[in-house]
């Protein structure tokens, strides 16, 4: 037969229960335990899972708060290194959360030139991103930016050249070939020739370059080429 809950009852567990949020406050403002742990990672150069990034402190929650660009990732492994526990890939804006905290983690990831990021660990609280960021990545683009920048680059005569340098904050390039002839669009190898032809751009045709990447341009006789920036 379960017991009936008087107000008398209640009033004492509501005491304990107010007693340790007063403990908590009071531990808070005299001792300033550690809670929160910022971690910059340079991921130019790669850290195989066989000698990981360690995080050696416990932690419940963390966030990926920066990153060069929404490619950078690392992967996570929780609790132990060992090959029976799986890791998980994180990017911009991820977040991870666990019931109690994890004594340790590790992290790896492949080489990645020039890129870096900065997830926020906490020790006891529960963190999980509400913004929504704008994103470029695997083709579609869900947002195209909200300023607008115009360039003119002169290729000279049958020599790639950049038409659109490598930008992280890009969410489109418009690309306008007003070199009066073909343009071969393509890496910083592209020509007209085989093996190395890069893709055909008609006089004042004009395309869209949703990448953050840089992209080259040959023309035989060289020539102008308009390209505005959105971000």
């Amino acid at each position: 037969m379960s017991e009936v809950m008087t107000p008398d009852m209640a009033a004492v567990i509501l005491d304990k229960f107010m007693e340790i949020q007063r403990a908590r406050i009071f531990q808070g403002a005299t001792q300033k335990p550690f809670s929160i742990q910022l971690v910059t990672l340079d991921l130019s150069n790669a850290v195989l899972p066989t000698r990981p990034y360690k995080i050696g402190f416990p932690f419940k929650s963390f966030y990926v708060q920066s990153a060069t660009d929404v490619y950078s990732t690392v992967n996570v492994k929780v609790q132990m290194q060992d090959s029976i526990q799986s890791s998980f890939p994180t990017k911009l804006n991820d977040s991870w959360v666990n019931e109690f905290p994890v004594a340790e983690a590790y992290l790896d990831w492949p080489a990645q030139a020039g890129k870096t990021m900065t997830i926020v660990f906490f020790l006891e609280s529960e963190y999980r991103s509400g913004s929504q960021i704008s994103v470029n990545g695997g083709g579609v683009s869900i947002n195209d930016g909200s300023s607008i920048s115009l360039a003119t680059v002169t290729l000279s005569a049958a020599t790639a050249a950049q038409i659109a340098p490598a930008d992280s904050l890009r969410k489109v390039a418009n690309i306008q070939n007003k070199t009066g002839a073909v343009l071969y669009i393509g890496d910083s190898s592209v020509t007209n020739a085989a093996g190395t032809e890069g893709i055909n751009i008609q006089p004042d045709e004009i395309i869209e370059w949703r990448n953050t990447g840089a992209l080259y341009g040959y023309s035989v006789a060289g020539g102008k080429v308009q390209r505005t920036e959105e971000k």
